[in-house]
């Protein structure tokens, strides 16, 4: 957007006067045909005011501090102003204030990006998006919301009031304080730094925060399946009618060795339901409903020579490389 008129103007606000008679000192943004109002969270004796030059005459300890407050604003605003252009967004003098206050109430929260990447990811949720990336997001959020109050004490925090301390505490919160495993972490801080990016592309923040933070690598490892010895116990195996729970936990495991579904009832579908249908079958491996996913990617489609891509849009991949990762076969094989 071209700039064609650009003033920052600080004037004293003389009808405010406090306790000590310092007037409060006022800034005001002007950008083409917008205006912003703003404090500049500094007083000072009205006597000492120049309103040519916007600064205090003199050479005492007030002058010198407060004019040296003034340069780091006037700075803030011009730096906005910078980067919102570099970004080619939308300039008017709201957001130039926005962005240079960096305060709760003059920026958006962590949150609140959040909300915004939800809503995104809510409308494209069976064009670009599966349900499960939703949901982990809301997770995010939902962690981040406990976090933030925990941790600091206020409800939210602005991207200006953050630093890679938060990094930190967030990740001992996660790992420690929650009993979430490297791998969550590692996928919540994925999250956490797309949002901050969010942010930044679309000017609510000055920086890129966190963009050269790694996550902590994970160690890779094959992807579990079931075995066709396995498999044909579990088909086999008569489960007594009186145990519903059993009955509906094996046949959503065998809807995922057949299909490839990932839905999974989180009522019926327990980890020790599948562990007891193990034991009673004689499996010679822990079992997973995850892993009904892999056999059919792996044992009952790549093996009878299906493609790749079609294996891929079967599962609802939107990479091919994750299929690979599925299917349990390296690249250079495919």
């Amino acid at each position: 957007m071209k700039v064609s008129k650009f003033k920052v103007l600080l004037y004293l606000k003389k009808s405010g006067l406090d306790k000590q008679g310092k007037a409060p000192i006022m800034g005001r943004i002007t950008l083409n045909n917008s205006m912003a109002q703003f404090s500049c969270k500094l007083s000072c004796n009205p006597k000492l005011w120049n309103s040519r030059s916007s600064r205090l005459d003199g050479k005492s300890k007030e002058a010198v501090e407060t004019n040296a407050m003034i340069e780091r604003i006037l700075l803030s605003v011009n730096t906005a102003v910078d980067n919102l252009i570099k970004r080619n967004v939308d300039l008017t003098a709201t957001t130039v204030k926005e962005m240079m206050q960096g305060s709760i109430n003059g920026q958006v929260t962590l949150l609140q990006v959040f909300n915004i990447l939800l809503e995104d990811t809510k409308n494209r949720v069976g064009i670009d998006r599966t349900p499960a990336t939703y949901t982990c997001i809301r997770q995010v959020k939902d962690s981040l919301a406990e976090f933030i109050p925990a941790t600091y004490g206020v409800s939210d925090m602005a991207f200006g009031q953050m630093t890679n301390q938060f990094i930190s505490d967030y990740e001992h919160f996660l790992i420690d304080g929650q009993g979430k495993k490297a791998a969550t972490a590692h996928k919540y801080f994925t999250y956490l730094k797309l949002a901050c990016r969010r942010a930044y592309k679309d000017g609510l923040t000055d920086k890129y925060l966190f963009a050269r933070y790694k996550e902590p690598t994970i160690p890779k490892r094959t992807p579990r399946t079931i075995t066709p010895e396995n498999f044909e116990k579990i088909v086999s195996l008569e489960i007594p009618s009186d145990k519903p729970s059993l009955i509906i936990t094996r046949y959503l495991l065998l809807i995922a060795c057949y299909t490839g579904m990932a839905y999974i009832d989180a009522v019926s579908v327990t980890q020790d339901n599948l562990k007891k249908i193990a034991e009673m079958a004689g499996c010679t491996q822990p079992i997973s409903h995850h892993m009904g996913r892999h056999y059919y990617a792996s044992i009952l489609t790549l093996s009878n020579d299906v493609p790749i891509d079609v294996i891929s849009k079967m599962l609802g991949h939107t990479n091919v490389r994750m299929t690979q990762v599925y299917a349990m076969v390296t690249q250079d094989k495919l």
